[in-house]
């Protein structure tokens, strides 16, 4: 039986859900926002405390609590190349005006709050900063490595999700020696959102930073007439016309 928790990270497309699959744990659990949060790492603690482990690209700026917390914690970091991780990320963020995915939660006021998952690139290209993400990343995740060999390794994304003797010796690392070992054609991505919810995304992180909305808000966006958004939104069966009106709900997937 394992006692000590074991977390799996990585900037996000390169494998992260494929190696939840070797663990055999949940696939981001608990989001946590780029920039600390006591309050959401205390939540996200709660849960890997139960399950022993989570996956998510979240977890780079909470190693040091965490170790602080359990010391025995390993950390497992999946990279891929900065190119391949850049044409996924573009893939990923269709319809998205920047880089970024939110966290939503209510904070100790009552209100919803949406910090995003990454760091602040607004006004800049969204190529340009998932590579400056990528770099960010791994700068950090080396240093870690250094301080924390023990406990903090990065692994080559086609190595250790492809090649048998390499899973185990990261298995090994993890000490989780009897995971199972997931097939190379397993290995498909993921986080699959679509156009349409990337831009209703977008617009409800916005309404969340302009507005002093809490759990139950309502509001209404009118798509422009030949607008992207009403196109989708008549597509997905959303709406019956391009200009007729959104209802955004402020009560799901909210941390509280």
């Amino acid at each position: 039986m394992r006692d000590h928790i074991v977390i799996g990270l990585g900037t996000g497309r390169c494998g992260t859900k494929t190696l939840s699959r070797i663990l055999g744990f949940t696939h981001e659990g608990r989001h946590l926002p780029w920039i600390y949060c006591e309050p959401l790492f205390q939540n996200a603690l709660s849960f890997v405390r139960e399950h022993r482990g989570d996956v998510g690209c979240y977890w780079l700026n909470y190693v040091e609590p965490l170790l602080q917390a359990h010391p025995d914690t390993k950390f497992v970091c999946l990279q891929r190349d900065k190119e391949s991780t850049v044409k996924s990320w573009r893939r990923r963020m269709v319809g998205r005006k920047e880089f970024g995915i939110y966290v939503m939660y209510v904070d100790p006021t009552g209100r919803i709050r949406a910090p995003s998952m990454f760091p602040d690139y607004k006004g800049v290209a969204l190529d340009r900063a998932a590579a400056l993400y990528w770099e960010t990343y791994y700068e950090k995740a080396r240093k870690l490595e250094e301080l924390y060999p023990s406990a903090f390794r990065i692994y080559p994304m086609d190595e250790v999700l492809n090649d048998k003797r390499a899973q185990r010796k990261m298995l090994k690392f993890a000490g989780m020696t009897n995971a199972p070992r997931v097939k190379k054609r397993e290995n498909r991505g993921g986080m699959h959102d679509s156009e349409f919810g990337n831009m209703m995304a977008d617009i409800s992180a916005e309404m969340i930073e302009k507005y002093d909305l809490r759990p139950g808000a309502r509001m209404c966006i009118k798509p422009p007439l030949g607008s992207r958004l009403g196109e989708l939104a008549v597509k997905r069966g959303v709406s019956k016309s391009v200009t007729e009106p959104i209802m955004l709900e402020f009560n799901k997937g909210l941390i509280k």
